[in-house]
């Protein structure tokens, strides 16, 4: 994940086993199709390049010393028909930010929020990852 100096940012998912389940307007951010990723189902991976900020933030607050982008990537299917409640491919959540201080300095958090368990997505678990400020580029890999 990179949060660039220009408040754009680019983000990078691997290890999407179930990618070829998918198509880039089921992983759509804020119902804007100039957010929309690249899909590499060779390589498993879901590529955000570039995204505009605010244009494709969930949220965005203005604070006197910093401002902070939200993004929330929300990749899920409905039900695959006939009431059989069995999925076919799981949902995909995650949570990312990026802050930009008066200094020229950026944080970039990314929180994957999983949940799948068979066929219930009753269970749920965060992981919260998070850099301190840095110039120039963040990059987040794991």
């Amino acid at each position: 994940m990179y949060c660039n100096d220009d408040h754009t940012v680019d983000v990078n998912i691997i290890n999407v086993n179930d990618i070829a389940d998918w198509t880039p307007p089921e992983w759509r951010l804020e119902n804007n199709d100039a957010c929309d990723p690249t899909l590499d189902v060779s390589g498993q991976m879901v590529n955000y390049q570039d995204l505009k900020l605010p244009d494709c933030a969930f949220k965005w607050h203005q604070y006197p010393e910093h401002i902070k982008y939200i993004l929330k990537i929300e990749a899920k299917k409905d039900d695959p028909g006939s009431g059989t409640q069995q999925l076919r491919a799981y949902d995909h959540h995650y949570y990312v930010s990026c802050e930009y201080d008066n200094q020229n300095r950026s944080t970039a958090s990314f929180i994957p929020i999983v949940n799948r368990k068979d066929n219930d997505t009753g269970m749920e678990y965060e992981i919260a990852i998070s850099f301190a400020p840095f110039k120039g580029k963040q990059l987040l890999h794991f």
